[in-house]
């Protein structure tokens, strides 16, 4: 396994755990019937940084474990990267597009800033799930 690979795997675990602890948190805080009254922003900003601190240490560690040196990214590596991304840019774009309509129709700024937070977990997870694929499969010709 390469470790642009095992960066996706990283990836992927740290971003999810984030984006599970946040939802469950945001769930349970909130009264019932008012869920937009919850205060979401600090959490939402928390799980960000540990989401980026876990994947951060996951990497430390797996590099500690496994003694092995990064080498620097290749042609396939970059292809794969490249691919990916066009791949899962499209949920961004549409997510993008959902905020607007949503700040446009005036709705509450709780449900914008998760649309957001949403849009972009799926867009990140997207992209990784592509590479772990691309790696395994190899590129679509």
């Amino acid at each position: 396994m390469s470790s642009e690979e095992r960066a996706a795997w990283i990836n992927i675990v740290a971003s999810t755990l984030a984006y599970a602890w946040y939802i469950q948190h945001v769930l349970r805080s909130g009264e019932p019937g008012s869920l937009t009254q919850t205060p979401y922003l600090w959490p939402l900003v928390i799980a960000a940084a540990v989401s980026i601190g876990l994947a951060i240490l996951g990497q430390i560690v797996i590099t500690i474990i496994t003694r092995e040196r990064t080498q620097p990214a290749d042609v396939r590596d970059k292809s794969v990267s490249r691919r990916a991304d066009y791949n899962s840019h499209w949920v961004l774009y549409v997510g993008g597009f959902g905020v607007i309509a949503l700040a446009i129709l005036d709705v509450d700024v709780f449900w914008i800033g998760n649309a957001m937070y949403l849009t972009m977990f799926v867009s990140s997870l997207g992209s990784k799930i592509f590479r772990i694929v691309y790696y395994r499969r190899g590129l679509p010709a």
